[in-house]
């Protein structure tokens, strides 16, 4: 059920995170003392998996919304508001990206600007070919 391949879950009491929880070596948290049965650990693990889905969803919807977003304002003559779209739909998939694969708070920060300027990248890239596909026709 834990898609990321370790047995470490968040207690649900303090949301401490708890390695090798799914073992019986751990009968509770160790910051806080809370009881961690067999059928709260695989509530916590459900809970997990839903929230990883939902930081997949968000993810896509920020990186699809973006580029979506912003040719709509500037087919609205909105030409000044389109780049400040555009930096926070990366910035803002790019966090959500980095939410899925950061443990630490460090790392979530560091991964979440790297990410960030992946998706950058990429939009760049997507913009470059398509003006070249646009731009092949036309003779200057």
């Amino acid at each position: 059920m834990n898609t990321t391949n370790d047995p470490s879950f968040t207690c649900p009491a303090c949301h401490a995170e708890i390695p090798q929880a799914g073992t019986d070596k751990v009968a509770s948290c160790p910051q806080c003392g809370f009881a961690l049965t067999a059928q709260a650990q695989e509530s916590v693990k459900a809970d997990q998996q839903m929230m990883r889905r939902s930081h997949w969803i968000w993810f896509w919807l920020f990186f699809l919304g973006t580029p979506a977003s912003a040719l709509v304002l500037l087919s609205a003559n909105m030409v000044t508001l389109a780049p400040v779209v555009v930096v926070a739909g990366v910035l803002l998939a790019g966090f959500q990206l980095a939410k899925l694969f950061s443990k630490t708070t460090a790392g979530y920060i560091v991964m979440g600007i790297l990410f960030s300027g992946c998706l950058f990248v990429v939009y760049v890239g997507v913009v470059f070919v398509g003006c070249a596909i646009a731009m092949q026709g036309q003779h200057f």
